[in-house]
């Protein structure tokens, strides 16, 4: 079996696959938007699934759980307005020109996108206890589109 190195370089693989699919297929908005649909709720159900249960399990039920869940949760939220407010915004638009934008906006989206998944998959190695098949998944289709 792949150890969790060797399963996070595939989960990340995903991000060179689908750009070298962008610039080798014509896909239509729709079908881009099916997909990338398919990739959030798929991250989302391996995040409700795997990991909140997990973290349930072995929480110390003292309201640690939650208050991680709220704090990664308003992270998102602050980073998402700050990376609108930065340009980030036109890039939502499916054109064919670059738009306007600020690089840095492009790097803090990736930085927020990145961290969690990282984090998941590199104390899966740290901690031995691997990583599942459903997170590696998840986080291989989310970031295909």
């Amino acid at each position: 079996m792949w150890g969790a190195l060797g399963w996070g370089l595939f989960a990340g693989s995903s991000l060179i696959l689908g750009g070298v699919l962008a610039l080798v297929l014509p896909i239509k908005e729709r079908v881009l938007g099916w997909i990338m649909a398919f990739g959030a709720g798929v991250l989302i159900s391996a995040v409700a699934y795997e990991l909140v249960a997990e973290a349930f399990e072995t929480s110390a039920w003292n309201g640690s759980l939650g208050l991680g869940l709220a704090a990664g949760a308003l992270t998102f939220f602050v980073g998402d307005l700050i990376v609108d407010r930065m340009g980030g915004d036109g890039r939502k638009k499916m054109r064919r020109t670059a738009g306007a934008g600020s690089g840095l906006a492009i790097v803090l989206g990736i930085v927020l996108d990145g961290i969690p998944e990282s984090a998941v998959i590199g104390l899966g190695l740290l901690e031995d206890t691997g990583v599942s098949v459903a997170v590696i998944a998840a986080v291989f289709l989310s970031n295909l589109p």
